[in-house]
């Protein structure tokens, strides 16, 4: 899934080892840091799972 108003940026490589992810607004505005080994939109497409080291958040994305 993904949101129109969003792009996933992948920095690295690998998927969950090198690879860190940030999310930007469409206008190229950071809405959350480089920090993320995942960055997954859930079906609804109102909100995101972010995977860090120290565990995973759901975070609504009208609050970014």
């Amino acid at each position: 899934m993904y949101n129109p108003n969003f792009y996933k940026v992948q920095m690295g490589k690998e998927y969950m080892k090198d690879a860190r992810y940030s999310l930007l607004l469409k206008d190229g505005t950071e809405v959350l840091p480089h920090q993320y080994m995942r960055i997954d939109f859930c079906q609804d497409g109102k909100h995101i799972i972010c995977e860090e080291e120290t565990g995973c958040s759901l975070l609504k994305l009208e609050m970014l």
